[in-house]
Protein backbone atom coordinates (compact mmCIF):
# COMPACT_ATOMS: atom_id res chain seq x y z
CA UNK A 1 0.00 0.00 0.00
CA UNK A 2 1.47 3.03 -1.13
CA UNK A 3 1.42 6.59 0.85
CA UNK A 4 -0.04 9.15 -1.07
CA UNK A 5 2.11 11.84 -1.94
CA UNK A 6 0.60 15.28 -0.48
CA UNK A 7 0.65 17.15 -4.24
CA UNK A 8 -2.02 18.98 -4.54
CA UNK A 9 -3.02 21.93 -6.82
CA UNK A 10 -6.06 24.52 -6.61
CA UNK A 11 -8.30 23.62 -9.19
CA UNK A 12 -11.96 23.33 -7.60
CA UNK A 13 -11.79 19.20 -7.36
CA UNK A 14 -8.43 17.87 -8.06
CA UNK A 15 -7.11 14.51 -7.56
CA UNK A 16 -3.90 12.11 -7.16
CA UNK A 17 -4.61 8.59 -8.88
CA UNK A 18 -2.62 5.64 -7.77
CA UNK A 19 -2.33 1.79 -8.40
CA UNK A 20 -4.22 -0.90 -7.60
CA UNK A 21 -2.48 -1.25 -4.45
CA UNK A 22 -1.73 2.32 -4.22
CA UNK A 23 -4.95 4.59 -2.78
CA UNK A 24 -6.83 7.69 -4.93
CA UNK A 25 -6.97 10.77 -2.97
CA UNK A 26 -9.04 13.84 -3.02
CA UNK A 27 -8.64 17.33 -2.38
CA UNK A 28 -11.49 20.17 -1.66
CA UNK A 29 -10.35 23.54 -1.65
CA UNK A 30 -13.17 25.87 -0.36
CA UNK A 31 -13.08 29.33 0.82
CA UNK A 32 -14.87 30.91 3.25
CA UNK A 33 -15.70 33.73 5.13
CA UNK A 34 -16.94 34.27 8.49
CA UNK A 35 -17.57 37.31 10.79
CA UNK A 36 -14.84 39.22 8.32
CA UNK A 37 -12.20 36.61 8.95
CA UNK A 38 -11.18 34.48 6.15
CA UNK A 39 -10.81 30.67 6.90
CA UNK A 40 -10.26 28.05 4.27
CA UNK A 41 -11.57 24.83 4.03
CA UNK A 42 -9.83 21.76 3.43
CA UNK A 43 -11.26 18.15 2.47
CA UNK A 44 -9.33 15.28 1.43
CA UNK A 45 -10.21 11.31 1.74
CA UNK A 46 -8.10 8.34 1.73
CA UNK A 47 -7.82 5.48 1.15
CA UNK A 48 -10.41 4.91 -1.40
CA UNK A 49 -9.73 1.04 -1.55
CA UNK A 50 -10.65 -0.13 -5.43
CA UNK A 51 -10.06 -3.59 -5.85
CA UNK A 52 -12.17 -6.12 -7.91
CA UNK A 53 -12.58 -7.82 -4.50
CA UNK A 54 -14.12 -6.49 -0.90
CA UNK A 55 -12.11 -6.61 1.90
CA UNK A 56 -13.14 -10.09 3.96
CA UNK A 57 -13.53 -9.64 7.51
CA UNK A 58 -12.59 -5.86 8.82
CA UNK A 59 -13.70 -5.62 11.97
CA UNK A 60 -11.99 -4.08 14.24
CA UNK A 61 -11.58 -6.46 17.57
CA UNK A 62 -12.92 -4.30 20.18
CA UNK A 63 -15.73 -1.89 20.84
CA UNK A 64 -14.94 0.31 23.69
CA UNK A 65 -17.86 1.35 25.88
CA UNK A 66 -15.09 4.35 27.01
CA UNK A 67 -16.67 7.46 27.25
CA UNK A 68 -15.96 9.50 23.69
CA UNK A 69 -15.66 13.63 23.98
CA UNK A 70 -17.72 15.97 22.89
CA UNK A 71 -15.97 16.40 19.18
CA UNK A 72 -16.71 12.30 18.93
CA UNK A 73 -19.94 12.10 19.97
CA UNK A 74 -20.69 14.88 17.41
CA UNK A 75 -19.04 12.77 14.71
CA UNK A 76 -20.95 9.79 15.56
CA UNK A 77 -24.23 10.83 15.59
CA UNK A 78 -23.68 13.09 12.31
CA UNK A 79 -22.52 10.13 10.69
CA UNK A 80 -25.25 7.33 11.69
CA UNK A 81 -27.59 10.05 11.26
CA UNK A 82 -26.67 10.40 7.36
CA UNK A 83 -25.83 6.51 7.19
CA UNK A 84 -29.42 6.11 8.22
CA UNK A 85 -30.73 8.15 5.78
CA UNK A 86 -29.07 5.62 2.84
CA UNK A 87 -30.23 2.61 4.64
CA UNK A 88 -26.96 2.00 5.74
CA UNK A 89 -26.30 0.20 9.61
CA UNK A 90 -24.86 2.61 12.29
CA UNK A 91 -21.13 2.50 13.00
CA UNK A 92 -19.58 1.28 16.34
CA UNK A 93 -17.46 3.80 17.86
CA UNK A 94 -14.02 1.69 17.88
CA UNK A 95 -11.13 3.17 20.23
CA UNK A 96 -8.44 1.27 18.84
CA UNK A 97 -9.18 3.24 15.15
CA UNK A 98 -9.39 6.68 17.18
CA UNK A 99 -6.21 5.92 18.45
CA UNK A 100 -4.68 5.10 14.86
CA UNK A 101 -6.52 8.73 13.47
CA UNK A 102 -5.40 10.32 16.70
CA UNK A 103 -2.13 9.84 16.33
CA UNK A 104 -1.74 10.46 12.86
CA UNK A 105 -3.68 13.82 13.04
CA UNK A 106 -1.29 14.93 16.24
CA UNK A 107 1.65 13.94 13.86
CA UNK A 108 -0.03 16.34 10.94
CA UNK A 109 -0.12 18.94 13.76
CA UNK A 110 3.28 18.82 14.75
CA UNK A 111 4.39 18.78 11.34
CA UNK A 112 2.84 21.15 10.05
CA UNK A 113 1.59 18.88 6.54
CA UNK A 114 -1.55 17.43 5.35
CA UNK A 115 -1.22 13.83 3.54
CA UNK A 116 -2.09 10.80 4.18
CA UNK A 117 -1.36 7.97 5.53
CA UNK A 118 -1.99 4.65 3.99
CA UNK A 119 -2.63 2.95 7.85
CA UNK A 120 -3.54 -0.47 8.17
CA UNK A 121 -5.27 -2.48 11.13
CA UNK A 122 -4.73 -6.21 11.80
CA UNK A 123 -3.83 -6.11 7.79
CA UNK A 124 -6.96 -4.66 6.80
CA UNK A 125 -6.95 -1.35 5.08
CA UNK A 126 -8.66 1.77 6.45
CA UNK A 127 -10.81 3.96 5.09
CA UNK A 128 -9.69 7.03 6.13
CA UNK A 129 -10.83 10.84 5.27
CA UNK A 130 -8.70 13.80 5.89
CA UNK A 131 -9.99 17.87 7.30
CA UNK A 132 -8.73 20.88 7.55
CA UNK A 133 -9.15 23.74 8.58
CA UNK A 134 -7.77 27.25 8.90
CA UNK A 135 -8.03 30.35 9.71
CA UNK A 136 -6.59 33.55 10.78
CA UNK A 137 -8.01 33.55 14.41
CA UNK A 138 -6.67 31.18 16.92
CA UNK A 139 -8.93 28.00 17.52
CA UNK A 140 -8.92 24.99 19.83
CA UNK A 141 -10.22 21.31 19.56
CA UNK A 142 -13.09 22.25 21.85
CA UNK A 143 -14.01 24.63 19.56
CA UNK A 144 -14.42 22.68 16.91
CA UNK A 145 -17.91 20.46 16.38
CA UNK A 146 -17.53 17.00 15.21
CA UNK A 147 -20.12 17.02 13.09
CA UNK A 148 -18.76 19.87 10.27
CA UNK A 149 -15.91 17.51 9.04
CA UNK A 150 -18.83 14.70 8.39
CA UNK A 151 -21.03 17.43 6.54
CA UNK A 152 -18.46 18.63 4.68
CA UNK A 153 -17.61 15.08 3.21
CA UNK A 154 -21.78 14.04 2.87
CA UNK A 155 -22.07 17.17 0.93
CA UNK A 156 -20.83 15.43 -1.98
CA UNK A 157 -23.71 13.53 -2.73
CA UNK A 158 -24.88 16.54 -4.83
CA UNK A 159 -22.73 15.17 -7.13
CA UNK A 160 -23.39 11.36 -7.02
CA UNK A 161 -25.14 9.57 -10.02
CA UNK A 162 -26.95 7.13 -8.15
CA UNK A 163 -28.28 5.99 -11.64
CA UNK A 164 -24.62 5.30 -12.74
CA UNK A 165 -23.05 4.33 -9.14
CA UNK A 166 -19.37 3.72 -9.47
CA UNK A 167 -16.51 5.86 -8.24
CA UNK A 168 -15.90 9.28 -8.70
CA UNK A 169 -13.10 11.56 -7.73
CA UNK A 170 -15.60 14.10 -6.83
CA UNK A 171 -17.78 11.82 -4.28
CA UNK A 172 -15.46 9.25 -2.42
CA UNK A 173 -15.51 11.30 0.70
CA UNK A 174 -19.78 10.69 0.54
CA UNK A 175 -19.66 6.95 -0.61
CA UNK A 176 -17.18 6.11 2.35
CA UNK A 177 -19.47 7.72 4.96
CA UNK A 178 -22.27 6.02 3.88
CA UNK A 179 -20.83 2.44 2.55
CA UNK A 180 -23.40 0.11 3.89
CA UNK A 181 -20.82 -2.63 4.71
CA UNK A 182 -18.54 -0.66 6.50
CA UNK A 183 -19.09 -0.93 10.72
CA UNK A 184 -16.92 1.23 12.79
CA UNK A 185 -14.88 4.06 12.98
CA UNK A 186 -13.06 6.42 15.31
CA UNK A 187 -11.75 10.19 14.61
CA UNK A 188 -9.10 11.94 15.68
CA UNK A 189 -8.82 15.77 15.75
CA UNK A 190 -5.61 18.38 16.83
CA UNK A 191 -4.80 22.01 15.80
CA UNK A 192 -1.36 23.37 15.58
CA UNK A 193 0.75 24.90 18.18
CA UNK A 194 -0.45 28.42 16.55
CA UNK A 195 -3.89 27.45 16.70
CA UNK A 196 -4.68 28.69 13.18
CA UNK A 197 -4.96 24.96 11.59
CA UNK A 198 -7.39 22.38 12.97
CA UNK A 199 -7.43 18.70 11.41
CA UNK A 200 -9.77 15.82 11.78
CA UNK A 201 -8.47 12.06 10.64
CA UNK A 202 -11.06 9.32 10.72
CA UNK A 203 -10.31 5.99 9.84
CA UNK A 204 -13.48 3.40 8.90
CA UNK A 205 -13.24 -0.68 8.61
CA UNK A 206 -14.14 -2.10 6.39
CA UNK A 207 -13.16 0.31 3.81
CA UNK A 208 -15.39 1.52 1.46
CA UNK A 209 -15.38 2.38 -2.27
CA UNK A 210 -14.67 -1.56 -3.59
CA UNK A 211 -14.81 -1.62 -7.44
CA UNK A 212 -17.72 -3.25 -8.01
CA UNK A 213 -19.52 -2.92 -5.19
CA UNK A 214 -21.08 0.87 -5.09
CA UNK A 215 -24.82 -0.40 -6.33
CA UNK A 216 -25.22 -2.29 -2.88
CA UNK A 217 -23.38 0.07 -0.87
CA UNK A 218 -23.99 3.29 -1.91
CA UNK A 219 -28.14 3.39 -1.47
CA UNK A 220 -30.21 6.12 -2.63
CA UNK A 221 -32.05 7.87 0.81
CA UNK A 222 -35.49 6.65 -1.15
CA UNK A 223 -34.25 3.07 0.05
CA UNK A 224 -36.54 3.22 2.45
CA UNK A 225 -39.48 4.49 0.90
Amino acid sequence: MAKLNGQRDTMQLPSIFGTREAMIGIGVFLCLALVSIPIVLVVSLVPLYLSNNAVDGGKSSSSSSTSLTTFEQQALDATNQYRTSHCAPALTYDQNLKKIAQTYAQKLCDTNTFAHSGNTYQGQALGENLWQISSSSPMTTSSLNGADPVAAWYSEISSYNFASPGFSSATGHFTQLVWKSTTSFGIGVCCTSAGTTCIAVANYISAGNVAGQFPQNVLPTSCSG
